[in-house]
């Protein structure tokens, strides 16, 4: 009876035990991650499942900041940069600002970054010989348009896109979101690359008080391409994927958007396309970049990268970094690139060349090895103060450009 009742307490304290282990607190990682991607709800359930089964004793917090993420509203703190997380996932364009007001830290070495294992452009994450900003995804303006078009293959300047689109009647024109003092700050840029090649000759228009006036003109002359402006509607700048949704239906010969936006496209063809419609597929689209200047096209993109918070510290930091180089693996990687059946492909570009040749990835997504060569090609930018100078000369373009 004694060896009975010795065997029942020893089940009981071990059952305790497991219980009261089951019950310990985890250790919490709070994360504030892009919010502008293609099924995010999706993707970031994903991610979090797929992290806290490898890291049981984490608790992973997503925050999206996806109302306010570019603003600096300083009044009402609205903005990434008014966020409180332990990791952020940042656009470059915040990069020198959050390094200077001191909110991030170096990133650990035991991350062990190699520029080698990145796209060109993602080396913006490095700064003054140290990496701040581990690179994730990448983005930049594409110009879509179907396989068969020859003539588009050809153009390399904006006279050029003049020159084929005013060939094509009414309804096969170009499409293109031009609202949003955002996106229009976006396109400025890009056209200040397109039109002067070299950093040193754009940063003097990176000045509200000094919008380049060539810029806004060739802005209207690529308002001029679309069908009635239609790129000037505001409520169709806040359809998510509207005008890629178009180009699914084929109302337009071009579209000029992000590679993500494709998401979009194929999504209207796979589940709101009658069959005798004969919408556009992903295998079926050629890609080039979108010229904003008569003398050519210099790429400019972007990079999202993780950065830590520089109260991080002792095992908060091996959470964080753990959770970086997590994100950064292949395999990640394919688990939210590769669509679950039924579903289109994300498209969003990763800042690894390797996936670029992942057969795959190609076999469910096959539009990713035309978009290597563009975005190889692609540069980005972070300066002081940059998101802030382009909201602004986009608010004051968007008053002066044709159209609504």
């Amino acid at each position: 009876m004694k060896n009975i009742r010795l065997i029942f307490l020893v089940i009981l304290i071990l059952g305790f035990w497991g219980c009261s282990n089951d019950l310990l607190p985890r250790r919490e990682l709070k994360v504030s991650l892009y919010p502008y991607l293609p099924n995010m709800g999706s993707l970031y359930l994903e991610v979090e499942s797929q992290f806290e089964a490898r890291y049981p004793d984490v608790n992973l917090v997503i925050e999206l900041n996806s109302d306010y993420y570019y603003d600096q509203d300083s009044t009402n703190k609205l903005g990434i940069n008014f966020d409180e997380a332990d990791v952020y996932e940042l656009d470059c364009v915040f990069l020198k600002d959050f390094i200077s007001s001191g909110k991030i830290q170096k990133l650990p070495s035991s991350l062990n970054l190699q520029e080698a294992d990145f796209l060109p452009m993602a080396s913006i994450g490095k700064q003054d010989g140290s990496w701040y900003g581990a690179p994730h995804w990448v983005c930049g303006n594409f110009l879509f348009y179907r396989e068969e078009d020859e003539a588009m293959k050809n153009v390399d300047n904006l006279a050029e896109l003049e020159a084929v689109m005013n060939a094509r009647p009414e309804g096969s024109r170009l499409l293109v979101d031009f609202k949003g003092s955002s996106t229009l700050g976006e396109f400025y840029l890009t056209g200040l690359f397109d039109e002067y090649q070299d950093y040193s000759l754009v940063e003097p228009f990176l000045n509200p008080d000094n919008i380049s006036s060539t810029m806004v003109d060739n802005m209207d002359r690529v308002l001029a391409l679309t069908d009635g402006s239609l790129g000037r509607i505001a409520d169709y700048h806040y359809r998510q994927g509207y005008y890629a949704r178009l180009f699914a239906r084929k109302q337009g010969s071009a579209y000029v958007g992000y590679s993500e936006s494709i998401y979009n496209m194929v999504t209207e063809t796979m589940q709101s396309c009658a069959l005798e419609d004969s919408c556009l597929t992903d295998l079926q689209l050629n890609v080039g970049l979108f010229p904003l200047s008569d003398r050519g096209k210099t790429p400019v993109g972007w990079v999202d990268m993780f950065v830590i918070d520089s109260k991080v510290k002792s095992r908060k930091l091996e959470d964080a970094s753990d959770f970086i180089r997590f994100m950064l693996e292949k395999e990640t990687y394919k688990s939210l690139l590769i669509p679950a059946w039924g579903e289109a492909p994300r498209y969003i570009l990763p800042s690894k060349t390797e996936l670029y040749t992942d057969q795959d990835l190609l076999a469910t997504a096959p539009l990713y090895s035309k978009l290597y060569p563009v975005i190889a090609r692609t540069s980005a930018i972070t300066s002081n103060g940059l998101n802030y100078k382009l909201r602004e000369i986009g608010r004051d373009i968007d008053s002066r450009l044709k159209g609504k």
